[in-house]
């Protein structure tokens, strides 16, 4: 039993010396401190970690350029639609005044004017067309 007490008190004098030694001198704790990074291979994990930081930055400058190209693609698709109800509603509005006066419509031309509302509608489009096309539908079919 006092055998392990020896031992135990060589060991905490070693370790207790060499604590000492390395707050004092500082050539050897740069040295052991190198020692236990080699070890550990903290410098590696560094270099990793800053690899993939770099990587996340990449795809994150790419994502950010893909999100603007889509944001302006959706604005131009929203002019894009714009200009069709446009040209839609013109469409409607030219079929309309084109049978006023007669009120009464050929076959083909209350089957374009049933398409173009619906391609109208389905688009979102709700101005006056509504009441041209309802007035229109009104009107007889020329046989």
């Amino acid at each position: 039993m006092e055998i392990i007490k020896n031992i135990g008190a060589i060991v905490g004098l070693v370790i207790s010396s060499m604590t000492l030694i390395t707050l004092f001198c500082k050539p050897l704790r740069k040295k052991i401190s190198g020692w236990i990074r080699q070890v550990s291979q903290v410098e590696e994990y560094r270099e990793a970690i800053a690899r993939n930081q770099l990587a996340i930055d990449e795809i994150r400058a790419g994502m950010q350029q893909i999100m603007a190209t889509e944001e302006s693609k959706q604005a131009l698709f929203a002019k894009f639609q714009e200009s069709q109800l446009s040209i839609l509603r013109d469409d409607i509005t030219r079929l309309y005044f084109k049978y006023l006066e007669e009120k009464q419509v050929p076959f083909y031309a209350r089957k374009d004017m049933v398409q173009l509302f619906e391609t109208y509608t389905s688009m979102g489009g709700n101005s006056y067309v509504k009441t041209i096309y309802d007035e229109f539908m009104e009107w007889q079919v020329k046989t």
